[in-house]
């Protein structure tokens, strides 16, 4: 009995059709790279065959950033009322929809009608646990794949870097690390970084404050300011390979943006994946979502670099129960990847609602 059991089920998963997806991005650099190859991998193994190229015969569009092109993903999804195809999509900024730009109610009554029309999925890439109101302009969520990546991209050999290596090591001469990695930008709050690392001697005897990545010409000018004080600016485009070996430096991880890039974050994702502490803006997304996650953090108010100083000066590293920190990611992914599933067009298991 068990054997023919066995046998029908086999049967069973023979017959049911793979489900066609197309990979819509307007970009296929940084995180939406990462984010095709993992999930091309991902759901593959869910029945889901993901293409950057037009399939023959029914198939789901796939918008990997809403947010780029969110009147052509609506077009889309009228489309699909007539034809039958579905339109899903990630929502990178579903805080904007309840901003206080002009937009924000309109952008909020079109995500309201968008994610409830038939074989049309509006996916925020933050839970609704980190705003509620999240709920109201979209059909679900999942968790940012740059939380729960790694097991996939996995971490270069810690001896990959050593040129890298011994320039922070020897820069920081026993100090600990504050590192603020990718383009440099105001959005990511740069300019505040330097604030606070040029104004504060204490800070500089305590921490050396470390800026990996290409400086846009917006923040030159702080960035100058930040090397002339003894910064540590490692000014160019780095690997994403180099990216993930520098967490292994650091104390803490900035990701403290300004308040109009309030937003999920693949630098906090990262650092979450490997139990780095973080220093977030206070009443932030990425403050929320750090709580909701149980992830270690210094919390500080943007633009006031005094009091920002005297958070990190009094933090104290806290033991990471590593069990955590390796049991979360996994929690993350099983959950992103059955909504996934269910809305490309397999079902798997009963959502969870972590």
């Amino acid at each position: 009995m068990a054997l023919q059991q066995d046998v029908q089920s086999k049967s069973s998963a023979v017959a049911t059709p793979r489900a066609n997806v197309l990979w819509i991005a307007t970009r296929d650099h940084g995180h939406f790279s990462e984010y095709r190859r993992l999930l091309t991998a991902e759901l593959g193994a869910h029945g889901i065959t993901m293409d950057t190229q037009p399939f023959d015969g029914p198939a789901t569009d796939f918008y990997a950033a809403i947010d780029d092109h969110w009147t052509v993903f609506a077009s889309a999804a009228l489309r699909g009322l007539l034809t039958g195809r579905r339109t899903v999509g990630l929502f990178f900024r579903p805080g904007q929809c309840f901003g206080e730009k002009r937009r924000a109610p309109f952008k909020r009554l079109v995500f309201g009608v968008l994610s409830r029309l038939p074989r049309t999925s509006v996916l925020s890439i933050l839970p609704n646990a980190v705003d509620p109101r999240f709920a109201q302009v979209s059909t679900d969520w999942i968790y940012d794949p740059q939380l729960w990546d790694l097991h996939y991209f996995g971490m270069p050999p810690a001896d990959a870097f050593p040129a890298l290596d011994r320039e922070i090591l020897e820069a920081a001469a026993g100090r600990q690390i504050v590192l603020s990695l990718g383009q440099v930008e105001l959005r990511k709050g740069f300019d505040f970084f330097c604030r606070i690392w040029c104004d504060s001697p204490e800070i500089r005897a305590k921490y050396l404050f470390v800026s990996a990545g290409k400086v846009n010409e917006e923040s030159r000018a702080a960035a100058k300011k930040f090397a002339a004080a003894g910064g540590l600016l490692i000014d160019r485009r780095m690997e994403e390979a180099e990216l993930r070996h520098l967490y292994r430096h650091a104390a803490l991880i900035w990701s403290c943006y300004n308040p109009n890039h309030d937003q999920a974050s693949g630098i906090l994702g990262r650092a979450v994946q490997l139990g780095v502490p973080v220093i977030v803006r206070e009443t932030s997304y990425l403050d929320k979502l750090s709580k909701h996650l149980d992830h270690p953090t210094v919390a500080i108010p943007f633009r006031e670099p005094a009091k920002a100083a005297q958070a990190l000066l009094i933090w104290c590293p806290v033991a990471v129960d590593r069990t955590a920190v390796e049991a979360r990611p996994r929690m993350m992914r099983e959950r992103s990847l059955d909504v996934l599933a269910r809305h490309l067009g397999r079902r798997t298991t009963a959502p969870t609602s972590h």
